[in-house]
């Protein structure tokens, strides 16, 4: 990105979501004029529905971003000056596994929480998993770097693979698998309140973090740099 941004990028064409046999992929075509120096203005073509924006180079392609922004508008600007960005850490658990988990509750067992109990309707995640709830023997924490959560308060969870961002606190004494994100605060000063939760289940925040993603469609894992755009507002959301 370093290199392909000092010279002129002529156009995107972003083919999105594209079907090759059975297979879907993402696929974008950068044409380069590696003999020109970036220019100002350039194309970006969103095929699906053959729409093409005229953008700024320099937007697209800013250092301060962690991706490219093919789809960078004035609304785009406002909310990411409206934020204070790059507030949290991201980790997925890879090691419990399905074969480990149970649905019987004992004293020796730790709840453990999936996407699916990351529910649109409800800020707090209990009645999802009352509904289904899964459960590992304590036993088998004691090699398991993910047990280090277990008491942590200050603990944010997130599903992975989705565009219909909702974040949670994380309940005391409740572990997480794969499909979960966990999201730690950088800084201590920083402070999560609930008008922050619903925040990011906001239709201004969704078409914000849609537009970061490129309106993705199956590129849509939790990694640094999407959570690089889970800001805090810094003043009310009545400012936006």
């Amino acid at each position: 990105r370093e290199l392909l941004r000092s010279h002129h990028i002529a156009s995107i064409l972003d083919f999105n979501k594209l079907k090759l046999g059975t297979a879907k992929y993402e696929i974008i075509h950068l044409s380069v004029r590696t003999d020109q120096d970036a220019n100002e203005k350039m194309r970006v073509i969103f095929t699906p529905t053959k729409e093409v924006l005229i953008q700024n180079q320099i937007d697209i392609t800013d250092p301060a971003l962690p991706n490219w922004v093919l789809y960078f508008n004035d609304d785009f600007k406002a909310m990411l000056e409206a934020l204070e960005t790059g507030i949290f850490s991201v980790d997925r658990d890879r090691q419990i596994n399905n074969s480990m988990l149970s649905n019987i509750k004992s004293s020796n067992t730790v709840p453990v929480i999936k996407s699916k109990h990351l529910g649109f309707d409800n800020i707090t995640l209990e009645t999802e998993f009352n509904n289904d709830p899964f459960y590992i023997e304590l036993g088998k924490l004691e090699k398991l770097v993910i047990k280090k959560y277990l008491n942590s308060d200050n603990v944010f969870l997130c599903p992975n693979m989705t565009p219909h961002i909702r974040i949670f606190r994380k309940p005391h004494g409740y572990l997480m698998n794969s499909s979960v994100c966990i999201l730690t605060l950088k800084s201590s000063e920083v402070q999560i309140n609930d008008s922050d939760l619903e925040f990011w289940r906001s239709k201004e925040f969704l078409e914000f973090y849609r537009i970061a993603r490129n309106k993705s469609q199956l590129n849509l894992n939790i990694d640094k740099s999407a959570v690089f755009y889970f800001g805090k507002l810094k003043t009310n959301r009545n400012a936006i």
